[in-house]
């Protein structure tokens, strides 16, 4: 399952284990350990089995418990938040979200399924209205997303979380432009 969901995923996901299981944790995740578990990889996803020196899981899952805090803490705010390239998110299961807010989730079809099927077997419920949304962002997606549910014409937050690095410089062309056009007064963006 790893190779369909995609080793990025699955390690943002240890790292957000090891990172709920530190005493001093910047970030809760109840659900990323289990990703990791469901995908059958042999990653550390306590904080007692990584070396806060090891270059990978030691600092880089610091810095990813930072990441997620940061934008835990700034996500909820408009009516509609994109996650795009959503992978194994779990904020839409979380975080403490206003009552009309509408979470869309952007990623391809093999990551949503095995998103859903794990969330599923631990009996996840989420705290707002999410819509997964199976696309290709390297692609037009936009009509996508608007048949999902989006409205052009409410503020959204857009989240980009770790995706830019992987799109070449004509796909992230494309989606800020996208971005752009979809976008109202009072949207923002976090990458």
């Amino acid at each position: 399952m790893a190779g369909d969901v995609g080793l990025t995923a699955l390690l943002v996901a240890a790292a957000r284990a090891q990172e709920a299981a530190r005493p001093d944790s910047l970030a809760g995740d109840e659900f990323a350990e289990h990703f990791v578990r469901a995908a059958g990889l042999d990653w550390p996803v306590s904080w007692s089995a990584a070396v806060d020196d090891s270059p990978v899981w030691g600092r880089l899952g610091r810095y990813f418990g930072l990441r997620t805090r940061v934008l835990d803490d700034f996500v909820p705010g408009t009516p509609q938040t994109v996650l795009l390239g959503a992978g194994l998110d779990t904020r839409a299961f979380r975080l403490d979200w206003p009552s009309d807010s509408h979470v869309f989730e952007l990623d391809r079809a093999a990551v949503l399924g095995f998103k859903h099927q794990v969330l599923a077997s631990v009996g996840a419920v989420p705290l707002v209205k999410r819509t997964p949304v199976e696309v290709d962002l390297r692609g037009n997606w936009s009509a996508a997303l608007i048949d999902a549910g989006f409205y052009p014409g409410l503020p959204t937050t857009w989240v980009a979380e770790g995706l830019l690095p992987y799109l070449s410089a004509t796909a992230e062309t494309s989606l800020m432009r996208t971005l752009s056009t979809l976008s109202e007064p009072g949207s923002r963006l976090f990458y």
